[in-house]
């Protein structure tokens, strides 16, 4: 109520507020539910390990922080083994997570 009143004080459309609101709540709701396919994703793959790796430093990489925690909450991901091979192209071959 008091945030309402605040916004329509500042001459704030208190439904474009809102509707704001709710967008980004629908946009995160679809942000952790990718992050949960993903990761069940490649805990199904064969040389899930590597991949999970590899994943986790182009994560780093790009900002993603919700897939970072997503992975780092798995055991079997290394926070500090580099990029394999497969990241030669986006120059993170060697790279970290953290350095990423």
């Amino acid at each position: 109520q008091a945030l309402l009143l605040a916004v329509q004080t500042l001459g704030f459309n208190a439904e474009r507020v809102q509707e704001a609101e709710k967008k980004q709540a629908e946009a995160e709701r679809e942000r952790d539910v990718a992050v949960q396919l993903l990761t069940r994703l490649l805990g199904k793959q064969e040389d899930a390990g590597v991949q999970k790796q590899d994943v986790l430093v182009l994560a780093a990489s790009e900002g993603s922080t919700a897939l970072v925690a997503e992975l780092l909450k798995d055991d079997d991901v290394d926070k500090d083994v580099e990029g394999s091979e497969a990241l030669e192209e986006e120059e993170l071959e060697g790279v970290t997570a953290l350095g990423a």
